[in-house]
């Protein structure tokens, strides 16, 4: 994950490199306004490895480690992780430079905004990286408040649905319907924690995914004590797509997946 640019010498940048990636084809990093490919060289020694960067399963580097030493190693270490979690993917994925994480698993999505958030966060105002990655977490702000919270929502029920969120329960079709409660848990989270930190943006966005967790909690039509089913039905088909808009919909729809000891009785 550490890939640094030898003319700064600091964490190499995707305003400096909007087509770089280690994934998809060479003919992806081509610079359309340079004519230059930014593909990484190849590795110049045996660099097998049994580890893998996974931003799906990250947990929270450094930051801690940081505020407690104020050792500035532990501060490039997290800068490293947060570049590596937007330019390990296909730049027209992320939109070349801007950063976007949409992609990723929701999971994914979640560990990397709250990696963003604590590097734009605590890296110091007169660091030389500070406003690029300010700049990276308001650009996905942006993004996800433009899909979800300024336009018609794709979903009234508040939950995630871009990148690899339909992951459970195919039908016939072969086409999924179910999606992870707990990954979507992990991205409230991880959206107020960025409230928490002053991006104030973020705060729609909350709102507006908020009524994830609570319409399992509170609604009428739903039974809180399966409101931490692993997987959730959230459609009848996805082509044409087409999602459920209450929350006794998605009780019914999921109903054979709970327990009949625990359907057969009124919710409590």
């Amino acid at each position: 994950i550490h890939y640094r640019d030898k003319n700064t010498d600091l964490p190499v940048t995707l305003d400096d490199y909007p087509y770089m990636t280690i994934k998809g084809n060479y003919s992806n990093t081509r610079n359309p306004s340079t004519g230059l490919y930014e593909a990484f060289p190849a590795c110049a020694a045996d660099c097998t490895t049994p580890y893998t960067a996974d931003s799906a399963h990250q947990p929270a580097f450094d930051y801690v480690s940081y505020i407690v030493t104020g050792d500035e190693y532990y501060l490039e270490e997290l800068q490293f992780w947060a570049n590596y979690d937007m330019l390990q993917a296909n730049p027209v994925y992320r939109n070349h430079s801007d950063g976007i994480v949409q992609w990723d698993q929701v999971r994914g999505q979640a560990w990397t905004l709250r990696t963003l958030g604590y590097t734009a966060y605590i890296t110091p105002d007169d660091d030389a990286m500070k406003a690029y990655f300010v700049k990276r977490v308001q650009n996905n702000l942006d993004w996800f408040n433009n899909k979800y919270v300024n336009n018609t929502p794709p979903n009234t029920l508040g939950y995630i649905e871009n990148g690899y969120a339909f992951v459970y329960n195919q039908d016939a079709n072969n086409d999924y319907l179910g999606i992870s409660p707990w990954m979507n848990d992990f991205f409230t989270w991880s959206i107020g924690n960025l409230v928490d930190m002053g991006f104030t943006d973020a705060l729609p966005l909350l709102k507006w995914q908020s009524q994830f967790p609570i319409g399992r909690m509170l609604d009428s039509g739903y039974c809180w004590i399966v409101a931490s089913n692993y997987d959730l039905n959230m459609r009848d088909s996805s082509s044409p797509p087409v999602q459920y808009t209450t929350w006794r919909q998605v009780y019914a729809a999921n109903a054979a997946n709970y327990p009949s000891d625990i359907t057969s009785l009124t919710c409590g």
